[in-house]
């Protein structure tokens, strides 16, 4: 692409945001779907693994909003039809994004809350969680 019009680097910038949204929401909807299924089997994890998703996923969530600050800027600018469009999916997805992780940290939330859990903490992390009768 030519550096002589500052839209060509927008263009670039905006496929690249693209990219890393699609791809990072892609990886959280299928994360949610695998979690949603060890509810089934919440035995599988341990409280190492639950802290080191809850980090995770909390950092993610936490960049999004410099996603959001970027996108902003993008929409004060003279942008074509089609960039538009791009934008207001990419801020769509983003908020489906931000739900899908508030989401997963909830599920998080709740198995470290758990009496079972608790126990772990005390004691040793490694020991998988028992199944939870309200799962």
């Amino acid at each position: 692409m030519s550096g002589d019009s500052p839209f060509a680097l927008a263009e670039h910038d905006l496929v690249s945001l693209a990219a890393i949204l699609d791809g990072q929401f892609a990886d959280v909807r299928e994360q949610h779907r695998a979690l949603a299924e060890i509810r089934k089997h919440p035995e599988t994890l341990t409280a190492a693994t639950i802290d080191r998703c809850t980090k995770l996923y909390a950092q993610q969530r936490d960049a999004l909003s410099q996603y959001r600050a970027t996108l902003m800027q993008w929409e004060a600018l003279p942008l074509t039809a089609v960039q538009r469009d791009e934008v207001m999916r990419l801020e769509v997805e983003l908020r489906h994004l931000y739900t899908k992780l508030t989401e997963v940290l909830a599920m998080m939330t709740q198995w470290k809350q758990s009496d079972v859990n608790a126990q772990q903490m005390r004691g040793d992390k490694d020991v998988p969680i028992k199944t939870y009768a309200r799962w």
